[in-house]
């Protein structure tokens, strides 16, 4: 449904927050004990819900305003007193970059400040440079600009200090870069960026026909994925009973295969049928002897 104010309503309910009679750190504040959450998909927003003895609505509040959610889809509270989102990304059909399971903790007094990365570019061919940010990073409680710690080429060693650092990727391959953001007080916020170095990604979810076909022995299976996801293969005979399932994992974004043997195979006709999130696609092999 579409509200007459524009936006989509998928809005959904719960938890109420029961906080852990022992004190946990992250656990919230006992303010939001007793209050339900709610949470809105296409708007982006978590908000609580006061009510009335009665059950009435008092008031409904914003929570954590200042972050912007991608597409909120599940929101649970965890033993430790924290609550956990589960944000479905910003692709419609799922998979995307921003995809993640969020821990929302609260911290007392000094808060550590948000580590935010903005790049230039996430993929190409090498050698690839790519200028990075942390303008949008910043400290909820502290007006001085906080440190920067930057691992570009994914060594685990840090690489630069500086707020918009710049490198040059010459070998083919995927890159996390991380940084971290620490303010006066030593408290400490990370942000990741995967960097994909060589073919470019591909803008949707595509399988090439296998090769050879028809086959004897080995065959190949090409596929491409826009975004980290989950791949399933299987192959079903002509009358549909599946034979065996070829791949079933996650797999990184980026053009790919996969390779399996015909050897044991009887001659005939087979339907591979590869499935993820974006979308299921069948192709024909024909086997021969």
């Amino acid at each position: 449904a579409v509200s007459a104010s524009g936006g989509g309503r998928t809005a959904m309910a719960g938890p109420v927050y029961r906080r852990p009679v022992t004190a946990v750190d992250g656990a919230l504040p006992a303010y939001y004990d007793g209050a339900l959450f709610i949470y809105e998909w296409s708007r982006r927003w978590l908000k609580e819900v006061r009510m009335d003895e009665a059950g009435d609505v008092l008031a409904i509040l914003p929570v954590a305003p200042e972050l912007s959610f991608a597409q909120p889809i599940d929101l649970e509270i965890g033993p430790d007193g924290a609550l956990y989102l589960l944000e479905w990304g910003s692709i419609f059909w799922g998979g995307g970059a921003d995809a993640a399971l969020v821990r929302l903790a609260y911290a007392a007094g000094n808060r550590p400040p948000f580590a935010r990365i903005g790049a230039s570019t996430t993929s190409g061919p090498a050698p690839l440079a790519v200028s990075f940010s942390a303008q949008d990073s910043f400290d909820p409680d502290e007006a001085a600009t906080p440190g920067f710690s930057w691992d570009l080429d994914d060594d685990g060693q840090a690489d630069a200090t500086d707020a918009a650092p710049s490198f040059l990727y010459t070998r083919p391959g995927t890159y996390t870069v991380r940084l971290r953001v620490t303010d006066a007080q030593g408290l400490v916020g990370e942000a990741s960026q995967v960097i994909v170095v060589g073919d470019p990604l591909p803008t949707a979810f595509t399988v090439e026909t296998p090769f050879p076909n028809p086959a004897r022995a080995e065959v190949t299976l090409p596929f491409g994925l826009p975004a980290e996801m989950d791949v399933r293969i299987e192959v079903f005979d002509a009358l549909g009973r599946r034979q065996e399932v070829l791949l079933d994992e996650r797999r990184p974004a980026g053009v790919q295969d996969v390779s399996f043997s015909v050897a044991g195979w009887i001659s005939g006709v087979y339907v591979l049928r590869i499935e993820t999130v974006r979308g299921r696609t069948t192709h024909l092999l024909v086997v021969t002897r």
